[in-house]
């Protein structure tokens, strides 16, 4: 099983995606904006941080409560732009709001997954 979970996240560790493993857990808050789930990183947000991320809309500024500290998120074209063969995996999404938006289990389901549960 790879586990992913809190402020051990960033966005060089998504950018990896799940290991050998056929269940990956991510353990991550998340929520629905812009129409889209996104999975929140423990990395502090920086605007010189992740730039052409930022550009091509792969990461995204976030916070969990109005007085948590500002991070990046991800979300589907992240997902779609660097995870690759996700042949038979079982991914189990345990943020707040994770399936509000298929879009983000439909990419994971599109790149091979078995299944997304959120």
């Amino acid at each position: 099983m790879d586990y992913l979970a809190g402020d051990e996240v960033d966005v060089n560790t998504l950018k990896l995606g799940p290991g050998s493993s056929a269940l990956a857990v991510l353990r991550v808050h998340s929520g629905v904006f812009d129409n889209r789930t996104w999975l929140f990183t423990g990395e502090r947000y920086s605007e010189s941080g992740h730039v052409m991320d930022q550009v091509w809309g792969l990461v995204h500024i976030a916070r969990c409560s109005s007085t948590s500290k500002l991070v990046f998120a991800v979300g589907r074209e992240f997902i779609h732009e660097y995870w690759r063969n996700l042949d038979g995996y079982v991914i189990l999404l345990k943020g707040c709001e994770s399936m509000d938006d298929t879009g983000l289990a439909d990419v994971m389901v599109g790149l091979g997954a078995s299944a997304v549960v959120g």
